[in-house]
């Protein structure tokens, strides 16, 4: 006679094929950001303004598994699910199920605790980068692209091979021994409320429970399981014949099927919450990062880009990785992600991010995003192959290779003009004569440059305007920009933003500042609002362009 599949197995085995469709690198994403926590709290640049942007995965993860226990394990992890279906498929060819031994069991389930040290001390802690392309999770994602990635990851696939043949004999023979994550989360949910309750004295000899444990827990020694090997798969509740084990809530029995619904639901709901929020606040952080990098740098690029918009692909995650540069005015002035075939869940960050970075420095030479670094660097690969096409001139001037030029000339000079007194000859004296003239010449464009700034804004600030409504069009963070400008009384009395293409998260402080900064100082030489440069700029050379027609 057939067992028949209950409902609730059912209803676990759709919510395992949809995670493993929809984000089957989720496991390795939240590792990776478990990662970026413990890095950021030791080097001590963590800070609760980037925690959704993030964090936003394991600000789901680690409360749902302390508070209801290892859902993510049993009912989202695509690994999991891996090792479920291939320890399925072997019951149905080998129909054999090795027994391991009860305390070789409980010995083997420590190793993962052992590789979770290793991976903190010496991955996370030291920084070693020997073990980098050996990951299992980074073969499982890269499966359907495995000619073009065996090679960068031939460990990994290896051991990935080893653990599917674990798998077939042993049930979540890698979650049981090897999973580091499991450890984290087996460590976490031992505080959980959420458990399987049974009362012993009602069990018969059957062992039904223990036998059908995914996870291998002795069940017939307890009342109650509070092993944080558990991942909720239900199963010993389906199996028991005498309907004794229960789920239970703060000692409150509920349906099993209400706590899966529930669990789901709640990491559903609020992940996909905080990833949209956290996509704006990563918008705001972008900027504000690319400009203190900016204020602070002490390099001035000197590149020089033909115009026109050039395409190349480099690898990131995986291969295949497109770009298209836009270069406009000599500059890059735009960055799209043609086409690739990196693993959601990775690569939103690395697209929002990098690609605005390298349009504000001007240069590929940007920081990774944290957990997503391949991704990042790919981008700038496929971005600097790109600008090879533009047949780039490249220099670089550092404040301190200036300081150092400049004090190398000085004593130069000085060493000069001693031996030119004893016996001076015609290349010393125009040398020194040159370097004479060239300070003066830049001395003289600085002044002329503030002077001509004071000018300018003296100039704005006294000009009278014909009464009327002006429009004007610049550039923001996007072209299109465009404003309406009212001129009453000889002076700007309301300005508005009539149509634009700027980034949302980004304009909304700006269009309400900037204008009325304008309006109160009757001047375009106003501030911009950190974190919002161009945007603001751009309302300050629209309404400039506006009143270059108000001009009596």
């Amino acid at each position: 006679m057939k067992k028949k599949i209950s409902l609730m197995q059912v209803f676990r085995i759709l919510s395992q094929l949809a995670f493993l469709f929809i984000l089957p690198a989720l496991v390795g994403l939240v590792f990776n950001q478990i990662k970026t926590l413990y890095v950021n709290i030791v080097d001590g640049t963590f800070t609760v303004s980037n925690s959704l942007s993030n964090f936003g995965i394991i600000i789901v993860v680690i409360p749902l598994t302390i508070i209801l226990g290892r859902f993510f394990c049993g009912w989202i992890c695509a690994f999991g699910t891996l090792n479920d279906f291939i320890y399925i498929l072997s019951q149905k060819v080998f129909k054999t199920k090795i027994k391991v031994d009860e305390k070789v069991d409980n010995i083997l389930k420590f190793i993962k605790y052992f590789i979770l040290v290793f991976i903190v001390v010496v991955i996370w802690t030291i920084g070693s980068t020997a073990f980098d392309g050996m990951s299992p999770w980074t073969a499982f994602a890269n499966i359907l692209d495995i000619k073009n990635s065996l090679l960068e990851n031939i460990i990994g696939f290896i051991l990935l091979t080893v653990i599917i043949i674990g798998a077939f004999f042993i049930e979540r023979f890698f979650c049981r021994y090897l999973c580091p994550l499991g450890a984290i989360f087996a460590i976490l949910s031992r505080f959980r409320i959420f458990n399987i309750k049974k009362t012993r004295e009602k069990c018969g000899p059957c062992r039904i429970c223990t036998n059908n444990c995914t996870m291998g827990i002795r069940l017939y020694k307890t009342d109650k399981v509070t092993s944080g090997e558990c991942i909720n798969c239900f199963k010993c509740i389906d199996v028991c014949p005498r309907s004794n084990t229960k789920a239970n809530i703060v000692g409150t029995n509920v349906d099993s099927r209400l706590a899966g619904a529930v669990a789901i639901t709640a990491f559903t709901g609020v992940y996909s919450a905080t990833t949209a929020i956290g996509g704006q606040t990563t918008n705001s952080l972008v900027q504000s990062n690319v400009e203190s990098k900016s204020s602070n740098s002490t390099s001035q690029s000197t590149a020089i880009y033909k115009d026109g918009t050039y395409t190349c692909t480099a690898n990131g995650y995986k291969p295949g990785l497109t770009v298209s540069v836009t270069v406009s005015g000599g500059k890059i002035s735009d960055i799209q992600i043609t086409s690739h075939h990196e693993s959601k869940g990775f690569y939103e960050r690395p697209f929002q991010t990098v690609p605005q970075e390298i349009i504000e420095e001007q240069s590929t030479d940007v920081d990774a995003v944290s957990g997503a670094t391949r991704t990042s660097k790919g981008i700038m690969t496929a971005v600097d192959n790109a600008l090879k096409n533009a047949k780039i001139e490249t220099g670089s001037i550092s404040d301190s290779d200036s300081q150092d030029t400049s004090s190398n000339q000085s004593s130069a000079s000085s060493t000069t003009e001693s031996k030119s007194e004893e016996a001076p000859t015609q290349d010393q004296g125009t040398k020194a004569e040159n370097r004479n003239n060239n300070k003066s010449r830049n001395k003289k464009q600085e002044d002329t440059t503030e002077n001509e700034a004071t000018t300018n804004n003296t100039n704005e600030a006294t000009t009278v305007y014909k009464d009327g409504t002006y429009t004007g069009t610049a550039r923001g963070y996007k072209p299109g920009l465009t404003v309406s400008v009212t001129v009453s009384g000889g002076k700007i009395v309301d300005i508005k933003i009539t149509s634009h293409n700027e980034s949302r998260g980004f304009y909304e402080v700006p269009f309400q500042v900037v204008p009325q900064e304008i309006i109160e100082e009757q001047s375009t030489s106003v501030d911009a609002v950190s974190g919002a440069t161009r945007s603001s700029k751009g309302i300050m050379n629209a309404v400039a362009n506006a009143l270059q027609n108000a001009k009596q």
